[in-house]
């Protein structure tokens, strides 16, 4: 009696060690604190080595680390305890996505809609990595997982728009007018400026001006970019999934404080972690205090979506004292790690910079 009544204490504080590892592990992650809950999910590995979340999460550390060869260990791993988990293997195509390995992120999420056919996230992504292709076999890839995107989840507005935009793009008029008309019916109050670009792309629809229609249609569905129905639907393809922090978000919590705070100010209870490096922003040069004081005030920052993918991008100029010259760096935002895309994007002037602003210039 004696015995039993041992091993289970015994598994009862397994148990409750494996939940609070676990949790420690996914705070810290959510924090940025990489090397934190790198230490947690390698504990919990070792006391649970056939739980795939173990592996799972100790993957997406190294992944958000841009340690891609032991992120990619740690998934496979996971992989082989569960071969079916779509989220575990969403991870790792996103691991090859980020490691510019685009045909072998293709054929890991190929593989998880094998059995995983009505994944949302998945289709999304899919169709994400065949738009950025320009040749007819990604084209009709992207448009076959939208419109799979689109019959899974109808009253989503960013797979309603995206399958209009290639409609229109291909001629099928017919059926873009048929998707306007939906998306009017989900979606009755537009933004005031959008109402015009609406109506102007039902017009050119109408008359099969394809060229025209999609200049008004790009503008119409830009305005429609920053409201709130086209955010949540953005979240509903990227946000969190299952029981991995696999899209990390920066979320409030307005619930009331669980400790009394008569004696403490905001400021007490407010705690930031300096996650610069963990970032990938760490490129950005560094003025030492009281030095190049000519230049101490000339960093500049400008936050937008410039790629329309729903995350926020950065743009930042800063002095570099070591090279004796001014830097700039346009930021691609993927999953809250930034990659500088200046040149990708054409951004090669040199000079100091005041300010930086984005902007349409050319209206589409």
């Amino acid at each position: 009696m004696t015995y039993c009544k041992n091993s289970a204490e015994k598994n009862k504080q397994r148990s409750t060690d494996l939940i609070t590892t676990k949790t420690l592990g996914l705070a810290y992650l959510e924090e940025f604190k990489l090397e934190e809950a790198e230490k947690e999910f390698q504990k919990f590995v070792n006391m649970a080595p056939k739980e795939k979340l173990g592996y799972a999460n100790l993957g997406l550390t190294y992944l958000r680390m841009n340690r891609y060869p032991e992120a990619k260990k740690q998934l496979l791993k996971a992989i082989e305890i569960d071969p079916k988990d779509p989220d575990i293997r969403l991870i790792l195509a996103t691991v090859y996505k980020m490691n510019d390995e685009r045909d072998r992120a293709i054929s890991e999420l190929k593989e998880a809609l094998s059995f995983a056919p009505d994944h949302n996230k998945i289709l999304y992504e899919i169709s994400e990595l065949f738009s950025a292709e320009s040749d007819e076999d990604s084209r009709k890839q992207r448009q076959y997982y939208l419109l799979k995107l689109v019959e899974n989840a109808p009253g989503n507005l960013v797979a309603r728009l995206n399958s209009t935009d290639i409609f229109i793009r291909n001629g099928e008029f017919d059926k873009a007018l048929e998707q306007m008309e939906i998306i009017h019916k989900q979606f009755p109050e537009f933004p005031r400026e959008s109402v015009d670009y609406y109506d102007k792309t039902l017009s050119l629809l109408r008359k099969k001006d394809k060229e025209n229609a999609i200049i008004q249609f790009t503008v119409f569905h830009n305005y429609l970019k920053v409201t709130a129905p086209y955010q949540a639907g953005v979240m509903d393809l990227k946000g969190p999934g299952g029981s991995l922090i696999g899209f990390p978000l920066i979320t409030f919590n307005f619930q009331p404080l669980s400790r009394k705070i008569e004696n403490e100010s905001l400021l007490d209870i407010m705690k930031f972690t300096n996650a610069t490096s963990a970032a990938g922003l760490d490129i950005i040069p560094d003025i030492p205090e009281g030095e190049h004081t000519e230049y101490s005030k000339s960093t500049h920052s400008e936050a937008a979506d410039y790629d329309s993918d729903g995350d926020i991008d950065l743009y930042v100029g800063s002095y570099d004292p070591v090279t004796s010259s001014y830097k700039h760096f346009l930021f691609n935002n993927e999953m809250g790690k930034f990659k500088d895309a200046s040149a990708e994007a054409g951004i090669i002037h040199s000079g100091k910079e005041s300010s930086a602003a984005f902007a349409d210039y050319d209206n589409d």
